[in-house]
């Protein structure tokens, strides 16, 4: 009405304004909470995903790593059986073997990185080649390492050991010794399929090429 004043005007007016930016707040609480919930639920599939790969990944190592360490123990109980100088001959073949199989191990794991690398790029003529070269690799690691395996009592000897202990860690080393490029070899085909694979995992591509396993070692 004209007689009354502005100010009684004005009222509804302002309580209309409070009740809009009140439901504008709780609709804009509603949407972040909204948010807030998708994404957390985004980072926990992502977590579970991350998991499931690496689990993909690490079990059959573990797996093969506990085989191992189980071989040597039953080998270790079976010298046993034989003796306190077999198993003291044998253990310290074992270590000299398994040191020298280590060192070399590890140099050819530098496959492993170059696989990687050369997948990421799409570049699978670059993995087939870091393979054969890896192969070739162990190869020329292997020989060297051999003989001095199948020389090792000039080492023992001059470490100390006695004569009986020697001969027997010797006929030990020397029956062994050959199989030291197959295990490098066995360690390069490990490094180069670990790596296609954890490679493979994260791009979703799950198809390994044929011939990488198979083509035979050539010079690049």
């Amino acid at each position: 009405r004209p007689d009354r004043p502005i100010d009684h005007q004005l009222k509804p007016i302002g309580r209309s304004k409070s009740s809009l930016s009140l439901g504008t707040l709780a609709t804009w609480a509603s949407a972040k909470l909204s948010m807030n919930k998708t994404i957390a639920f985004l980072q926990k599939n992502q977590l579970r995903s991350e998991i499931r790969a690496c689990l993909a990944l690490a079990l059959p190592l573990a797996a093969a790593q506990l085989a191992q360490q189980a071989t040597s123990f039953v080998d270790t109980v079976m010298m046993g059986l034989l003796g306190s100088e077999a198993i003291a001959a044998g253990g310290l073949g074992g270590i000299s073997f398994g040191t020298l199989l280590l060192i070399c191990s590890g140099i050819v794991s530098a496959t492993s990185p170059l696989v990687s690398e050369a997948y990421g790029q799409g570049n699978r003529d670059r993995i087939e080649q870091v393979a054969q070269q890896g192969f070739w690799l162990a190869l020329l690691i292997a020989l060297p390492a051999t003989l001095l395996l199948w020389n090792a009592d000039a080492i023992l000897t001059h470490l100390g050991q006695q004569k009986s202990t020697i001969a027997l860690v010797v006929s030990y080393l020397q029956a062994i010794a050959p199989g030291l490029f197959p295990a490098l070899a066995f360690a390069v085909l490990r490094n180069v399929v670990s790596a296609f694979v954890a490679s493979s995992s994260r791009s979703g591509d799950y198809r390994l090429r044929a011939n990488l396993l198979t083509s035979s070692p050539t010079t690049a």
